[in-house]
């Protein structure tokens, strides 16, 4: 604790966020603080026991055991993420049209051309995700999310000794074979990753330099500020690749050799810069790579990142879980949970791809008509208009989709009304389903009733 008030930290610090702890230890002289952080270290990993190392390597086994069935990895590896990215597209095509935007449905087709193009690149940080076995764009972002993650049956040894070598070594090889089947499926969701982030990547940036070149043209007189649409086209044309190349440089800023620029990225690029790493001084290195860090990582920069992770998780649902989500999450990994293991995990090895999956389709309950409708009534008698308040007013009841109802933004409203029209036929399709007999419920509660169903061939919940 007084290591940690030493360096700017507050006691318990090591509890705190990442880039708390990050920024504190760049203050740490060295090689003065050298011992007391590897005792940090140390003390930490001695807590983390042989019960931890063997539930750990339990688990790896268990999960990829869970993910090895072709069905089961070929569901979550390819269908899931293309089903995803189909009915996501479709529902906002048709919400372009509901809110009066085509440009929104001709963007929609617009991304599906450009989903191709991304795929050559996609493809190779695919390959280089697979030899690598970590991921690429957002290394630690995996479809299991516990806290015993990916690699735990591995050993090394400084050992000379050949049978030492040799049996580190068959314990590295059984590790990577047993890793078989989530590697696979990691690395498909980095092709799906890839392709979704830089697609809304280049559609947000076209946009925004396409505002502002033509701004700036009309500014300079090379095109006339009350310019017709057809003239707005031409100019457009004219200008098509010096568009596209901004676009490519921006992108490049928040995508680099295929990992997203986030607080890591950056601080790593910081600490690996030449002209950094040859400052002798320590304090006048250690302000270096919090300048860099500031320079670099910028609100819109921080923006632009936040909106890459959202996009690049959609499709393999794997995006931030909330707030709601987390704390479920802790519970699961903390309850029971002692010296590392968390029993917990053995009955829910996954929670985030179910969790987002489960929030991806209440999103589409046709409450979030009647949401909207109430929201629109309540604001009407609070404030005399029929608008959606920006923040909402009706407390969690389909909060994103009012917020992105009232914001203005073209997409989110095409994106909302979309889930609107697709909730609304995914159930008129079950219903209709249901009164031909075709999709069946539990059945009758008599139990006798059932059971003579089911001998004529009845299936429940099927």
């Amino acid at each position: 604790e007084k290591f940690l008030t030493k360096i700017g930290m507050p006691p318990g610090g090591l509890n705190g966020t990442s880039e708390e702890i990050m920024n504190a230890l760049a203050h740490a002289r060295m090689p003065e603080d050298a011992a007391t952080i590897a005792k940090v270290v140390g003390d930490h990993n001695q807590q983390v026991g042989g019960a931890a190392k063997a539930f750990a390597w339990f688990q790896e086994y268990y999960v990829n055991n869970l993910l090895s069935g072709p069905k089961t990895w070929f569901g979550l590896s390819i269908i899931s993420p293309i089903a995803n990215m189909t009915f996501d597209g479709s529902a906002r095509f048709v919400g372009g049209i509901l809110s009066g935007k085509p440009s929104q449905s001709m963007q929609v087709l617009k991304n599906f051309q450009r989903t191709f193009q991304e795929a050559s690149i996609a493809f190779e940080m695919m390959i280089r995700t697979f030899r690598s076995g970590q991921a690429t764009l957002m290394p630690g972002v995996e479809l299991y999310d516990g806290r015993t993650q990916v690699g735990a049956i591995g050993m090394s040894t400084e050992s000379d000794n050949p049978i030492v070598k040799a049996l580190v070594g068959g314990v590295n090889l059984t590790g990577t074979t047993i890793r078989l089947p989530s590697r696979a499926i990691m690395t498909f969701d980095e092709f799906f990753r890839q392709t979704t982030s830089r697609v809304a990547l280049n559609e947000k940036f076209t946009n925004e330099v396409h505002d502002e070149f033509l701004e700036l043209a009309m500014e300079t007189g090379k095109i006339a500020e009350d310019a017709s649409p057809k003239e707005v086209r031409m100019w457009r044309r004219e200008n098509k690749q010096l568009i596209a190349d901004e676009v490519q440089k921006r992108v490049d800023t928040v995508i680099r050799d295929g990992r997203l620029r986030d607080q890591h990225a950056v601080m790593d690029e910081a600490m690996n810069k030449p002209e950094i790493v040859a400052i002798e001084d320590d304090f006048e290195r250690a302000g270096a790579v919090q300048q860099y860090f500031a320079d670099e990582f910028t609100e819109s920069h921080r923006r632009n990142v936040a909106y890459t992770r959202d996009h690049g998780t959609r499709a393999v649902f794997q995006g931030d879980l909330g707030r709601a989500g987390e704390a479920i999450g802790k519970v699961i990994d903390d309850t029971l949970a002692f010296n590392g293991v968390a029993p917990l995990r053995i009955l829910i090895p996954f929670f985030r791809t179910p969790w987002k999956i489960q929030e991806k389709f209440f999103g589409l309950m046709p409450t979030n008509s009647a949401v909207e409708g109430v929201s629109r009534l309540r604001n009407r008698i609070e404030n005399k208009t029929w608008e959606i308040p920006k923040e909402g007013n009706l407390g969690v009841l389909h909060r994103k989709h009012l917020q992105d109802l009232a914001s203005g933004d073209p997409k989110r409203i095409a994106e909302a009304r979309g889930r609107q029209a697709a909730g609304m036929m995914l159930v008129g399709f079950a219903w209709s389903k249901a009164e031909e007999g075709t999709l069946t419920g539990g059945g009758p509660a008599d139990w006798q009733d059932r059971q003579a169903m089911i001998d004529n061939g009845w299936q429940p919940y099927s």
